[in-house]
């Protein structure tokens, strides 16, 4: 049985940062540079940041962040999937 587990964590890691960089890699080769809005990985751990990683049997599989956009908005940024760990609900 596989172990999900989704929690806060830093982007600033080397394995959520490899992860962030395929991300980036894959919406780079989709849509062009001013339809990307990706944020640096500081960024994503200031505090108007709350980052969350997926780990399926503790590897970084997924990721995804909300960052403060307004007293009560946030936006929804970086979310992500190893495409081999696609289909496992994550």
């Amino acid at each position: 049985m596989s172990m999900i587990a989704i929690q806060p964590e830093s982007p600033l890691t080397p394995e959520v940062l490899a992860l962030l960089a395929r991300s980036h890699a894959l919406m780079g080769s989709l849509y062009p540079a001013e339809s990307n809005h990706m944020l640096d990985p500081v960024d994503l751990a200031g505090p108007q940041a709350r980052f969350f990683v997926a780990r399926l049997n503790g590897a970084v599989v997924g990721c995804g962040g909300f960052v403060r956009a307004g007293v009560d908005e946030a936006e929804l940024k970086s979310m992500f999937v190893d495409p081999a760990a696609r289909g496992q609900k994550l």
